[in-house]
């Protein structure tokens, strides 16, 4: 299968990293109440200590293995220019169930949306065009449930030349 050239890719996740770190903190403290009393038992004098010690290391060593970033990715949402169209498409995880540390296989879906870019139309203007799109997926199913990342296109896409690259990445031009 021939993927177009991308000239932009959006993570999508399961959840936002907001509530996946208060989940990860919920399954702490959870874990971590449960040995309470063992502790109570091993330290008398001084469990407290010895018990918040046990969480410092369980949180350090999980929070390494247990990114947010890169453990929670269902999909990508590939963009890319056909002709005087900004297009995206979406592949995703076809995991009916999304767990940590699953063996994701990626599906690819095939085209998100479309949008005719007309000459007149600036660098800012596309871009504009392109977030409205953006966001109009998000209200879509199944995206409704998911957090699309759109963090690093939104803080760098203002300075990127679009007209230049709807010019240059045109294949009818090349």
């Amino acid at each position: 299968m021939n993927y177009p050239d991308y000239i932009f890719e959006i993570p999508v996740y399961s959840v936002s990293e907001k509530k996946y770190y208060e989940k990860f903190e919920k399954a702490i403290t959870k874990q971590t109440t449960l040995n309470l009393a063992h502790f109570k038992d091993l330290f008398p004098l001084n469990f407290q200590e010895e018990h918040h010690r046990y969480l410092s290391k369980i949180r350090e060593r999980l929070s390494d293995s247990f990114k947010w970033r890169y453990n929670e990715i269902v999909g990508y949402i590939g963009i890319y220019v056909l002709g005087n169209q900004i297009r995206a498409e979406y592949s995703y995880t076809e995991a009916k169930r999304i767990v940590i540390k699953s063996k994701k296989t990626i599906i690819w879906i095939g085209k998100l949306f479309e949008r005719s870019i007309y000459d007149k139309e600036n660098s800012e203007e596309i871009f504009e065009i392109l977030k409205e799109e953006i966001e109009l997926v998000k209200k879509e199913k199944p995206f409704k449930k998911r957090f699309i990342d759109t963090s690093i296109l939104y803080k760098t896409g203002r300075y990127i030349n679009w007209s230049q690259i709807m010019k240059k990445e045109n294949i009818f031009n090349k």
